[in-house]
């Protein structure tokens, strides 16, 4: 099962570098990395470019539109069987993408939410993100929306063809 990650990225030279890392460093790993620069003004395409890995494909937009345009112009590209987002201040557990792989081999859900993700503010943490919790199936939206985690959806390609589904332009709880 070939999974897309998707990275919007915008002037995040401190941490995309950690960020990409999380992603390359993944236990399965049948994945392409699509980092979309949102016309960062900072030295963040630099960082990314300093990888030597064929998974990691680089876009540079010309004018800041927000994560979500940004992300659609990856979406537009990736070739997984499965796709997620990262954000460029964010990290996952390095099981996260085989984790999340096996769950959707169970379910055969189109849809697969995970918690796997770790935050920061400036600097990246000295510590692992908190590992993956329990599988739990059938998880309602009021559930979802109150959550207060970040859960990163991991979704397959057929649903965004069935769909058309598209990220919205928001620049925050998108």
């Amino acid at each position: 099962m070939k999974i897309s990650v998707v990275m919007a990225c915008h002037d995040a030279e401190a941490t995309v570098g950690a960020a990409v890392q999380s992603v390359l460093d993944q236990t399965h790993g049948d994945l392409e990395l699509w980092v979309v620069d949102d016309a960062s003004t900072d030295g963040s395409v630099a960082v990314v470019e300093r990888f030597d890995d064929p998974r990691l494909q680089v876009i540079r937009l010309a004018q800041n539109g927000g994560p979500g345009p940004a992300r659609n112009e990856a979406l537009e590209r990736c070739t997984g069987d499965w796709i997620t987002f990262l954000d460029a201040d964010d990290l996952y557990h390095p099981q996260r993408l085989e984790r999340l792989a096996w769950a959707a081999e169970q379910l055969g859900h189109d849809v697969i939410l995970g918690d796997a993700v770790k935050s920061w503010s400036h600097a990246p943490p000295e510590v692992d993100p908190l590992p993956p919790r329990a599988l739990r199936p059938g998880v309602d939206l009021g559930t979802f929306l109150g959550s207060h985690t970040h859960l990163k959806a991991f979704f397959s390609r057929a649903l965004l063809e069935r769909t058309g589904a598209r990220q919205p332009a928001l620049f925050a709880g998108e």
